[in-house]
This record gives structure tokens, C-alpha cells and sequence, in this order.
């Protein structure tokens, strides 16, 4: 806790250089603005209806729930001091009592961001993403799982000139995971941690007033508090998770080509070495090969996106990522995903929103498994006023897999929601 504080102390410094900057003045739908600040409170609530919330292959039980979520947004603009916060938490409470144990009045997400001397040749940045998520979805481990997590980033900027900058620094991040109790399905207990850190650099070449050329890189390792955890099934074998140390690299080209047009192209390269001396005690005695397996990984990385505007608040985007990620329950998963979005609004008062995505996962370790995940969204929102509106809409994810054996992580889940929004 006094670490965390310690990275904070740049956020607090900021908000209270906020809250002394000005009066405040504050009307509905205005925000709060205190002299630079502007403070953006709002509260979210409604009805959603899910037709398997514990995403489970078979025997699925369906529900309604309320839904609460207050949010708070602030940002203050400067000559020198750049701050941005955003926070929201999330009451969920369901009114069958065969749901009643997913009841959650935990799960929150705060992001924030300080950027100190931004026009000076010399800079620097922070941000932290902290947050707790609740996961119900078929896995190794039973159908529910928590996640807390908490991601500090520090770098210096160099501004050689108008149109070049360099970034170097470093992250540091803690992942904490609590399972299911052997015998239940969502009475959790303290599964593992990792600690992930290393650093990071960038550079941005900005050759024409709105298109940059971009290269980025980061070096992280991971560090498991366990090596070998227990399933609590006697006809699972140990969960074998070594360490691992990747490196990754990608450069391209990110701006507007055309009035209309904007496009993200990026391209690299990435490898993972995972470390099989951390994992040869694990039982069976064979643990280690779940590393030899991937002990060298050579994968290329790519991210592309083309958005297109073709009027006053219309916008389509459509875009392809290929990377690969640490693994909570095996190794790691390689990633390929593919996704389309629409923004666009009717008159003054109507807007709406909808998208679809394809994504291919391939997991390797001890656990070997190629998934399928698709999902579709669309929602419909009325702005009665420019601080209370409503949306109305329907969300659809399903997951399927190759190994028939897995066949428990398949799932299919429909979201039908009406949610009530006011933001001060």
C-alpha cells in the first residue's frame, strides 16, 4: 500500500493543484469547473437481462439484474500540467436467487494521467490504470475468477524539435487472481500473483502536421508468486506456470491521410523466452516441458486501423491486431483479432453505436487450446437533455474451441439492457 501511494503522489499533487486553481461553478449539464478544472460527474443505472451470466457450456441459467454505476472525470489543462482522471465502480445485484452469488459490489476501474512540462524540450509522463474485474466464463479453474490489477507507467520526453520526440522509462504491474474453493463454484480464495515490470521506449516522427511516423518497444518480465499451484481436482495435474521475459518491437505510420480518413498501420516483431528452471520442481516431473514447449517464442505483431468519417457525427472504423499475451492458466496465447465499429447519430437527440469482432486465440503451455470468441453490440441512445439520456440496446458474445475435451469453456451470452444516464 505505501508503494502504491508513493505513485500516486504525482495524481494528488495534481488534483490538489485542481481543487485550489479556482471557484467552482457548476450547472446540469455543464460540469464542475473550477478555474482550469473541469469535473464531470455522472451516475448510470438500469435493467439488464443475460441469458447465461456464468458463460457455462451446458444447464445455462438465465437472469435479470440492476445495474449501478456512478462515474467521476477530471481534466485540467495548462501551459505546464496536462491531468486527466477517470473513475467508475459498478454495483451489480441480481433478483433470482439461483444468480444471487454473482451479486458484485467490488468492481471498479481508475485511470489517470499527469504530463509535466509538455512544450519544454525536456518532459515528463505518468499514468496509472488500477482495477478489480469480475470474470465469469468456463476455464481450467471453475467458471469464475477475480482480478485485481494495478499499472504504473513513468518516462522523460525529449523533444528534439517540432516534429521529433523521444520517450524512455518503465512500468511496473501486479495481477492478483482468486478462483473458485474446491467444492464451489464462486466462494473464491487467493489463487496467485505476478509481478510484471521492465522498460519502455518510443520514438514519433510527425512528417507531415497530422501523420507520424511511430516505433515503440518494451522489454518485461514476469514473475509468478507460485510456480506450481494445485487445481483442486485429483484428475487435473498441477498448474505448471514459469516465468517468462518478453520483448517486443513494432514501427508504422498513425494519421489522417485525407480530411475523411485516418489510418493506424503498424508492424513488428515479438519473443518470449520462458524460463523452465522455474517450474522443475513442479509435479508431474515433466513440468519443465510445459516451458521447453515455448521456451523460444518468435511472433510477428501487427496493429491496423482505417476510420473513416463520412459526415457530422458518422464514423466507421475497421481494424486487425495480431499479438500475444501472458496467460493467467498456461503459458501464453497468441492473439489474432479482427473488428468493425459505427458511430453516427440521427438529428440532435439520437445516437447510435454498434460493432462485431472475431477474435482467434491459441493458448500453449501445459494448457493447449485454440478458442474462437465472437460478439456483436448495438445500442440505441436518446439525449432527452445535454445531462439525462437513455440507451437501450443488445450485446452478444460466444466462445467455442477446438478440443473437444475443453468442450466446459464453451459458452453463448446474450445481454439486453435499458440503462438511464445523468451527468452533471
Amino acid at each position: 500500500m505505501t508503494a502504491f501511494l508513493l505513485k500516486a503522489r504525482p495524481f494528488c499533487c495534481a488534483l490538489a493543484m485542481l481543487i485550489a486553481s479556482g471557484a467552482a461553478v457548476a450547472d446540469p449539464g455543464d460540469h464542475i469547473r473550477i478555474g482550469d478544472a473541469t469535473i464531470t460527474p455522472s451516475l448510470a443505472l438500469g435493467l439488464e437481462y443475460r441469458t447465461n451470466p456464468l458463460r457455462l457450456e451446458a444447464n445455462a441459467v438465465d437472469g435479470v439484474n440492476m445495474r449501478i454505476t456512478p462515474r467521476l472525470e477530471a481534466l485540467l489543462e495548462s501551459r505546464e500540467v496536462d491531468f486527466q482522471l477517470g473513475g467508475e465502480y459498478n454495483v451489480i445485484k441480481f433478483f433470482s436467487e439461483r444468480l444471487v452469488a454473482l451479486d458484485r459490489f467490488n468492481q471498479f476501474n481508475i485511470d489517470a494521467s499527469l504530463d509535466v512540462l509538455k512544450d519544454q524540450v525536456i518532459g515528463f509522463r505518468f499514468s496509472d490504470q488500477v482495477g478489480l474485474d469480475n470474470n465469469t466464463s468456463g476455464s481450467l479453474l471453475g467458471s469464475y475468477h477475480t482480478q485485481f490489477r494495478n499499472r504504473f507507467d513513468g518516462m522523460g520526453v525529449v523533444r528534439v524539435g517540432p516534429t521529433l520526440s523521444f520517450t524512455l522509462g518503465g512500468f511496473y504491474k501486479i495481477d492478483s487472481y482468486r478462483v473458485p474453493q474446491v467444492g464451489s463454484s464462486l466462494d473464491l480464495r487467493p489463487y496467485n500473483y505476478k509481478d510484471s515490470y521492465g522498460p519502455t521506449w518510443s520514438a514519433d516522427w510527425t512528417f507531415f502536421p497530422r501523420t507520424a511516423v511511430v516505433y515503440e518497444g518494451s522489454y518485461s518480465l514476469q514473475r509468478w508468486g507460485a510456480n506450481c499451484l494445485a487445481t483442486g481436482n485429483p484428475n487435473r495435474p498441477p498448474v505448471a506456470l514459469p516465468d517468462n521475459n518478453h520483448l517486443k518491437m513494432q514501427a508504422g505510420l498513425r494519421g489522417r491521410i485525407t480530411e475523411r480518413m485516418t489510418l493506424v498501420v503498424t508492424g513488428g516483431y515479438g519473443a518470449g523466452n520462458y524460463l523452465e528452471d522455474s517450474v522443475e520442481n513442479c509435479e508431474p516431473a515433466n513440468a519443465g516441458a510445459y516451458a521447453q514447449d515455448v521456451k523460444g517464442i518468435d511472433h510477428l505483431l501487427m496493429t491496423s486501423q482505417l476510420q473513416y468519417d463520412f459526415g457530422v457525427g458518422q464514423r466507421v472504423a475497421v481494424g486487425y491486431r495480431k499479438d500475444f499475451v501472458d496467460s493467467w492458466f498456461t503459458n501464453y496465447t497468441g492473439i489474432n483479432e479482427l473488428y468493425g465499429t459505427y458511430t453516427g447519430r440521427i438529428g440532435s437527440r439520437i445516437g447510435l453505436s454498434a460493432g462485431t469482432r472475431v477474435r482467434f486465440e491459441n493458448h500453449f503451455g501445459q494448457v493447449t487450446r485454440a478458442d474462437i470468441r465472437l460478439g456483436a453490440d448495438g445500442d440505441v441512445t436518446y439525449n432527452f437533455q445535454d445531462y439525462a439520456s437513455v440507451t437501450t440496446g443488445v450485446s452478444w458474445i460466444q466462445r467455442s474451441t477446438a478440443q473437444p475435451a475443453d468442450a466446459s469453456v464453451e459458452f453463448d451470452d446474450v445481454n439486453i439492457h435499458l440503462l438511464g444516464t445523468f451527468t452533471y
